[in-house]
């Protein structure tokens, strides 16, 4: 019984050490980013790939992250596929995708919990965009796992 309280507490500071280590990384990569932001001259859109970057599950227009940045929208779109190698959309979708893959791996969602949770209204916009950027259905990413 002593052995298996030492062996839970090893495991909970283990989970402790991970995240903390995770939330370090985290933060490094974006002071990272900030710097090379502002060093490649996009620092006029900076704060608009922060709210991409941080918060893509928003339904932000891309036309109001433009007037938070004091630029046109066609101005931040430019900016932003230099940036980045894609529109800000493109950039939202993939985001989004990716974090519904997190999420689906770790299960206990369904499929429609998921689109909910990646910021998708509608879960059949989010299977064929799912599909789309994957080549597979989530349901058929679910059973390959």
């Amino acid at each position: 019984n002593e052995s298996a309280d030492m062996y839970s507490q090893a495991v909970i500071s283990l989970s402790k050490i991970k995240s903390i280590i995770y939330n370090l990384l985290s933060y490094l990569s974006q002071k990272e980013r900030q710097k090379s932001i502002n060093l490649r001259g996009f620092n006029t859109i900076a704060k608009g790939i922060s709210i991409l970057e941080s918060d893509f599950k928003s339904e932000i227009t891309v036309k109001e992250i433009a007037e938070l940045c004091n630029v046109s929208e066609s101005t931040f779109r430019r900016l932003f596929k230099e940036y980045m190698g894609k529109s800000p959309v493109e950039y939202r979708i993939e985001r989004r995708i990716y974090y519904a893959k997190k999420l689906l791996k770790t299960g206990g969602m369904s499929v429609v919990e998921v689109a909910l949770e990646t910021g998708f209204d509608d879960p059949a916009y989010f299977c064929r965009v799912f599909k789309k950027q994957t080549g597979i259905t989530a349901g058929e990413y679910l059973r390959t796992l």
